[in-house]
């Protein structure tokens, strides 16, 4: 719920993982083979689409951030411009991002978009979930 309770986004996510068996017998390496965040409004409009995915047929291929809901744009250019006219259309950049957690994005709509969190302890459980994360990470 957003803006005192009023459901005005919506969160999809799919994040896919491999577990690969280890060398020792009974333990595995999982891993992230990809993901999608996608922030919707109630009518279902994608507002923001952080995406990575290292396989497939687009030539983007690292963490990226899609923001469907900006309009095109007219860019200042130089007098004479052949290209003075030309649109921009900021929905269909892919901007570069640093990998993305699904506790970035719970934090974005809690911060950013005004979400009412369920818990009062919020902070502390994102960062706990980060904590376990980055130490996976390294071990």
């Amino acid at each position: 719920m957003t803006h005192g309770g009023v459901g005005e986004l919506r969160f999809r996510f799919l994040h896919t993982y491999v577990v690969v068996p280890d060398v020792a017998p009974g333990t595995y390496t999982v891993r992230s083979a990809r993901y999608q965040y996608r922030v919707l409004d109630i009518a279902e409009r994608e507002v923001a689409v952080y995406d990575w995915h290292p396989e497939g047929i687009s030539p983007v291929r690292t963490p990226h951030l899609h923001v469907p809901a900006a309009g095109a744009i007219t860019l200042a250019q130089r007098p004479g411009t052949p290209r003075a006219d030309a649109k921009t259309y900021l929905g269909r950049l892919h901007f570069p991002t640093a990998g993305i957690t699904l506790e970035d994005i719970l934090e974005l709509l809690i911060r950013e978009f005004g979400v009412d969190p369920v818990r009062s302890d919020w902070e502390a459980v994102l960062q706990a979930n980060r904590e376990v994360t980055d130490r996976g990470r390294t071990e």
